[in-house]
Parts: C-alpha cells; structure tokens; sequence
C-alpha cells in the first residue's frame, strides 16, 4: 500500500465522522472503492439475456455534504461499465426538491444500452426520514418526475419488462419499507410470473415477506451501509434496521438471493469492509 493511498484513505476516514454524508471533497482512488462483480442465475433466463451486465448502486445520498464533485467522479467510474442496465436501489438524496433534480440530471449521464431503474429509499420522503420523522410533502412524487424526465425509469410498487432481442426480464420496484406505502401484493399484481425477476427493494429487512409471499429469484438492497443493526440510540433514529441478518453482501432466503449493496455515499466507512461499493452482476440462466 503506497503513501498516496495511506493518505488518502486517513482523509477519507477523518472526513467520514463528521456527519452522515461525510465532508470528504477530493480526488477518489478508484481503488478505495469497492468493485464487486458476480454471476446473476436466473431461471429460465432467455438465451439473448445470458450475459447481459446489470451495474446496481444504492445510497447515493446526493446533499449539501454529498458533494457532485464527489459523484461525478464516482459516476465517471461506473459509466465505463459498459452497462445494460442501472438499477439504483434507493436513498438517492439527502435533501430537499433541488437535489431531487440534481441527482436525476447526473444519472442521466451514465450510458446504458436498456435502462436505468430506481426505486426509493427513506431519506428519498424526507430529510432523516424513518418511521414518519422529517418527512417532506410530495417530495417523491418530484423525486419520480426528475427520475423519468432525465431518463431513469422509478418503480414504486409496479413491474417493468425489458425485452432484449426477443428474450424479456422483469425488474419488480417497491416502495419503502419505512414509508406507509409500501405494497408488494399490488406490485406483484403487476408481475409476469413466468419471467425471470428482479425486484428492487431499498431496505433488507422486507426479503423474508418477499422471499415467503412473492418469492422474487433476486431481491437487490440498500440502506445498511455495510452496518448492522444499531444499539445505539441515535444513529438507530438515523439508520434503523430491524434484522441483524443482512448487512451487507449476497445472502440465500428461502427461493429468493439477496444482495445488500455498501451504498455510495462517504458516510462512516472507517472500515475498510464497509467501502463505497459498485456491484456488477452477469446475467446467467441457471
């Protein structure tokens, strides 16, 4: 590990304490974060999907500390992914209607050759919002209409199918978990139970109902950060998670695989497991 990299990575942990976004405003290694590539078996999965690249981010929080020097160039590094599709898996800001808009237009900067997908977070309803705390009147209605003007298709307890040469996905988005409107039966109702599935959910905690009530063959996550549950009162009011099981990675549930993603944001990765992560899946027919 070179100098530049110790150094580096002290400022980025340093910067990482101060707030939940961090204040961290310098050039990024690319090698600080953390590029995780796997196979995705689906079942059935038509032949002109078989290795097709589904690029998941989660987390962005774009705010006031979330700087869009910061995303740009963690943008730059995901747009050389060669992605077929984008699917961002919630918490896009931090932040009020001006980010909503600002997160829209630098997504829409990220080539991809089919679609780019989002379903919302907590911190997507308000500012700090779990449980009903800080939340922000019609801020995900605008949140969904910057998504969709720039490109990037939001999913809010619906399905969508992409056909690629004759072959079809469905990617099934929800609402989150925490907001009062989440309602996988009615974005089920939607669903092709033939097709191979993808559902977008933002916290983790819901995969053991989607996993029993939907069985869903992949379940893609946020909002853990890499951390589990908390113990400790405040950060528990800012982050909470009732299930220790899933914080971060690839786990089995019953039919269904999970994947937690680290999120992109700067916030408290003093571990070096918990590094900003861009995950890369190859579709396969399993």
């Amino acid at each position: 590990m070179g100098r530049f990299y110790r150094l580096k990575r002290t400022a980025w942990l340093l910067a990482s304490t101060w707030s939940l976004s961090g204040l961290y405003n310098g050039r990024i290694c690319r090698s600080w974060l953390r590029f995780t590539h796997m196979d995705m078996p689906l079942p059935d999965l038509p032949a002109p999907l078989d290795g097709k690249r589904v690029v998941h981010i989660s987390d962005v929080h774009c705010s006031p500390l979330v700087r869009d020097n910061y995303l740009t160039q963690v943008f730059d590094y995901v747009a050389e992914l060669d992605a077929d599709f984008l699917v961002v898996s919630g918490d896009l800001i931090t932040g009020g209607i001006p980010y909503a808009r600002r997160i829209a237009r630098l997504l829409s900067r990220i080539p991809v050759k089919v679609a780019r997908l989002a379903c919302l977070g907590n911190h997507d309803y308000g500012i700090y919002f779990p449980c009903g705390r800080g939340k922000m009147r019609q801020l995900p209605e605008v949140m969904s209409e910057e998504l969709r003007a720039n490109g990037t298709q939001p999913l809010r307890n619906e399905a969508a199918v992409f056909e690629v040469d004759g072959g079809a996905v469905q990617f099934v988005g929800l609402e989150d978990y925490w907001s009062g409107r989440f309602d996988p039966d009615a974005a089920f109702r939607t669903a092709h139970r033939s097709l191979p599935t993808i559902c977008l959910c933002h916290n983790p905690d819901a995969t053991d109902e989607l996993a029993r009530d939907h069985r869903p063959h992949w379940v893609l996550a946020g909002h853990t950060h890499g951390h589990h549950a908390s113990t400790n009162r405040i950060r528990g009011r800012v982050l909470p998670i009732e299930s220790r099981d899933y914080p971060a990675g690839h786990y089995t549930v019953g039919p269904t695989h999970l994947y937690v993603n680290r999120g992109l944001s700067y916030a408290r990765r003093v571990s070096v497991n918990r590094r900003p992560e861009i995950t890369v899946f190859t579709l396969r027919k399993s």
